[in-house]
């Protein structure tokens, strides 16, 4: 199979699986804030927050390595599967050991027992990630879908039974250990009977060679977490009340929601990326070209409908409670563009070679978000959280576009972006005009009169 027919096999198999994964996501997110209450789902939101830097640790950026390298040779999957999986199931362990501990002697009762379990979870989840890897490696990206979407439907139809029939959130909390137990194990079965079979073995120098590869990818995706829920532990911890780390994360979750769509994009291209940087700097160019073209289309409207939009979406999705959390979403969808493109020129980077360059813009827009969130929280709560993290994705995509075109791989950003934003008016004079209707209704139209447009301008050709 050629590559292109593999990239678009494997875009759409993460698609669906995606689609799948995330609509059952939502589903259970939007029935757990309504389930909870503001108070008890900001605690949710902020073990979770916690366990999302945990994972960041408990990698160390050997994910990125074994993708890569596994990529451009199969030869090494054996060894590079059995050094990353060793080093976390021991990596792992400690560090939720760790953080349990610390929560249990300093925290209130009730974060430290959610903290402990969702630590317990998160072990599970951070020794599966090399199989998840393997699958990616191999570019076998159905096998990935596959497991995600296996995964959230345990997650998702065991935690809503236990929200329906009443259990609280230390209850639910434990359906994460079972659905991550269960991936694990059906994971790894797959890559030892699909891929390759793999050996647990304790090599201290192995596990410091490839940590000197990694530690770039480790501080980029470490701060890029930070980034993400530096926001919502500062609102927790700056003014002591749940409340606006829910109103937040209602908004958060919604837009957070859609970075599935660059994910996967990225996933998708990724390994062809890293290959064509050693066979075909020609067939680099191009790609890179298009995906920034694809989610230049997919961007720009929804940022536009959820501005004038976020309004009725809020008000169908939660509770009359969370109408505080309306601006923070039609602020927040900004931030979600210059993610799109982020997550492409980001990757870009890792796969010329050029990590380090990654990892630097990475630390200046987290040093940019906690500053102003310093000045912000304390008079706008969590609409200026919202508003912080446009400022600091914006100066990102600044830092990356500038990178990436240093080294090589320019695009014409107005040309990408001129058919799109033409589309996206006259989409925006259709909602504003059918404001009456239904909110689907408006949704469809919005649809229809934007891919109206971009066919009629030939937005989607070369």
């Amino acid at each position: 199979m050629g590559d292109a027919e593999t990239i678009t096999r494997n875009t759409g198999s993460l698609f669906i699986g995606e689609i799948v994964s995330r609509a059952l996501y939502m589903l259970f997110f939007i029935v757990l804030a309504r389930e909870l209450g503001v108070s008890d789902f900001g605690l949710y939101s902020f073990v979770f927050a916690i366990a999302s830097i945990f994972l960041i640790f408990s990698d160390m950026g050997l994910a990125m390595i074994l993708v890569r390298e596994v990529a451009r040779d199969k030869a090494k999957s054996r060894e590079y599967l059995s050094s990353i999986f060793s080093f976390k199931i021991f990596g792992s362990f400690v560090m939720a050991a760790a953080v349990s501990a610390f929560f249990v002697l300093f925290g209130v009762r009730e974060t430290a027992l959610a903290i402990a379990i969702v630590m317990l979870a998160s072990f599970f989840n951070a020794i599966t990630e090399p199989m998840r890897n393997t699958f990616l490696a191999y570019e076998k990206h159905h096998y990935y879908a596959m497991m995600a979407v296996f995964e959230r439907a345990i997650t998702t139809g065991l935690g809503l039974a236990f929200l329906l029939s009443g259990k609280g959130l230390l209850a639910v909390l434990w359906v994460f250990v079972i659905s991550y137990a269960i991936n694990f194990a059906v994971s790894t079965i797959l890559v030892v009977k699909r891929f390759t079979r793999f050996s647990i073995k304790i090599d201290v120098s192995k596990w410091v060679s490839l940590l000197k590869k990694s530690w770039p990818f480790l501080l980029s995706a470490l701060f890029i977490t930070f980034y993400y829920r530096a926001g919502l532990i500062m609102l927790k911890l700056m003014l002591k009340s749940n409340e606006p780390a829910g109103f937040f994360n209602s908004a958060f979750g919604l837009v957070d929601a859609l970075s599935f769509i660059p994910i996967m994009l990225v996933t998708a291209v990724f390994p062809a990326m890293s290959r064509f940087h050693l066979s075909s700097k020609e067939s680099l160019k191009i790609l890179y070209e298009r995906a920034f073209r694809y989610l230049a289309l997919v961007a720009l409207p929804i940022a536009f409908g959820t501005t004038l939009l976020a309004g009725r979406i809020m008000g169908f999705l939660y509770t009359s409670e969370y109408s505080p959390a309306v601006l923070a979403l039609q602020i927040l969808i900004w931030s979600e563009v210059f993610l799109f493109f982020n997550y492409l020129l980001g990757y870009m980077l890792n796969a010329i070679d050029k990590q380090f360059l990654f990892t630097k813009t990475t630390a200046i827009y987290l040093l940019i978000n906690i500053a102003l969130n310093l000045f912000v929280i304390p008079i706008y709560e969590h609409t200026g959280v919202a508003a912080v993290a446009v400022v600091t994705q914006l100066a990102g995509f600044i830092m990356l576009l500038y990178y990436c075109s240093k080294n090589g791989y320019r695009v014409n950003l107005a040309k990408i972006l001129a058919k799109p934003l033409i589309a996206c008016l006259v989409m925006t004079a259709v909602i504003i005009a059918a404001s009456g209707l239904n909110l689907f209704l408006i949704l469809a139209a919005a649809s229809l009169a934007y891919s109206a447009i971009i066919l009629l301008v030939k937005g989607v050709g070369r």
